[in-house]
């Protein structure tokens, strides 16, 4: 799998949200996109998911360009910060209407498989309006994977949660990077840890682009001064 990014740009009237951004992301693992609020994290995935349109520039998922949507749209699951789901459906209900509406039929079995790989085996039967935040999180998760896609992309699956449920939800993540490209952002440095590369937004620009945490932490806290 490899993603490229070439002289990417966003305008928004007057306003530059992405600044000539390139950068090529190749292979499973965990990429991390670290910034503060209105650096360009969301526009930026918006762009790569088909949600938003870009102002110029390429981008390019195993050599298909982002403009074929339909391609695209099958190797992408996005996770955006807000999932909306019907509150009166249980999550087994929720799970398998979105599978339903991404082409996929599975056996009841099948569905439980899912939910276990996200730990919400044991609320199967609970409505959504009675899940935590968290579980909410974990339930968009599986619910992006049902369709096997070969790249996830998470806007801050992380923020307004506890230690330990980042370090739950994260797992979850570090699983699915074992074979697939997984992009998650964040606007807190330390939800950066366990990413095998992590990339620094700042105002629309690329300022950090590397594998080493502490220096990817050092630039993102210079911007913040």
């Amino acid at each position: 799998m490899k993603i490229e990014v070439i002289k990417l740009v966003k305008n928004y009237g007057g306003i530059k949200a992405l600044d000539d951004i390139s950068l090529s992301i190749i292979g499973s693992g965990i990429y991390g996109l670290l910034g503060s609020e209105g650096a360009g994290k969301t526009t930026f995935m918006r762009i790569l998911s088909t949600v938003t349109a870009k102002t110029s520039g390429e981008i390019y998922i195993d050599g298909i360009s982002i403009e074929n949507k339909k391609a695209i749209r099958k190797m992408i699951g996005y996770l955006p910060r807000e999932f909306s789901f019907y509150p009166d459906f249980t999550v087994y209900e929720t799970l398998d209407y979105f599978a339903v509406l991404s082409g996929k039929k599975f056996l009841r079995g099948e569905i439980y498989d899912i939910l276990e790989r996200v730990n919400l085996q044991d609320l199967y039967k609970e409505k959504i309006k009675t899940l935590s935040k968290s579980m909410k999180k974990r339930l968009g998760i599986a619910v992006i994977t049902v369709k096997d896609p070969q790249v996830i992309i998470a806007d801050e699956p992380t923020a307004g949660l506890d230690k330990e449920e980042k370090v739950r939800i994260k797992n979850i993540f570090f699983e699915i990077g074992k074979d697939k490209t997984v992009i998650l952002s964040a606007s807190v440095a330390e939800d950066m840890e366990g990413c095998n590369t992590i990339i620094v937004l700042n105002r629309g620009n690329v300022i950090y682009n590397g594998m080493v945490l502490e220096d990817a932490c050092m630039k993102f806290r210079e911007k913040e001064v």
